[in-house]
């Protein structure tokens, strides 16, 4: 069996133990402390990249970074990549302002265009000062970006947009955005090798995190 995604807490992981066929999980995350020797895994580390990218906004000269983030009660990808905004912050000396932080729309699917139309045209609604945004997923974003144009504003020029996930469509989007990438092929192939072996007993279980790769697009540019 092959996880994709998802965060397995104490009740869903005494459920794969007891799982009598090998199993590897893609981008999914295991709460608290857990015997690595049980599971096999393959990902991302979603608070190291987002800590990547929002420094990069850092270095383009942006202090005021307002982030759309996942849902409040988001305790997987949503939280580790709010914690890699918070740690780029703090790194830079830069202090955590709550007023730049907003959460998906709980009434509207998450990671979707849309939930990011709403945010984005709420956070334009009540005049926040920043001059740059983080979206946490290219998905979220692309409703973002069109709120902001559609206010009349200008990316990169009056705000620098970056996201997460490197989706080809972020590529053709006007402006083209800039985005950690994931490895999705090399990911997907080092899951099936690893279910492979663990099949035919030839390999142990392991964790195995892949890199990101920044993809600077034409949504960012330098503080004028």
């Amino acid at each position: 069996v092959i996880f994709f995604g998802g965060y397995f807490g104490e009740e869903s992981r005494e459920k794969l133990k007891a799982l009598s066929v090998p199993y590897v999980l893609c981008t999914a995350k295991m709460q608290g402390e857990v015997d690595t020797a049980f599971y096999s895994s393959v990902g991302i580390d979603d608070e190291l990249e987002s800590y990547k990218i929002v420094n990069y906004l850092i270095q383009l000269g942006h202090k005021r970074i307002a982030m759309i983030g996942g849902k409040k009660n988001d305790n997987n990808i949503g939280r580790f990549r709010y914690e890699g905004y918070v740690r780029a912050l703090k790194e830079a000396g830069i202090p955590l302002d709550p007023s730049l932080v907003f959460y998906m729309d709980d009434n509207i699917p998450e990671y979707t265009p849309e939930n990011g139309f709403a945010v984005m045209n709420r956070i334009l609604g009540y005049g926040v000062d920043f001059d740059a945004l983080y979206v946490i997923s290219d998905n979220t974003a692309y409703g973002a970006l069109k709120a902001i144009l559609d206010s009349g504003k200008r990316i990169p020029e009056d705000y620098s947009v970056a996201s997460f996930d490197g989706l080809s469509m972020s590529q053709f989007y006007h402006p083209s955005l800039t985005t950690m990438k994931q490895p999705c092929v090399a990911m997907v192939e080092a899951v099936a090798k690893q279910l492979i072996g663990l099949m035919d007993e030839s390999a142990v279980h392991k964790q195995q995190l892949f890199p990101a790769e920044l993809v600077v697009g034409q949504s960012t540019s330098e503080m004028k």
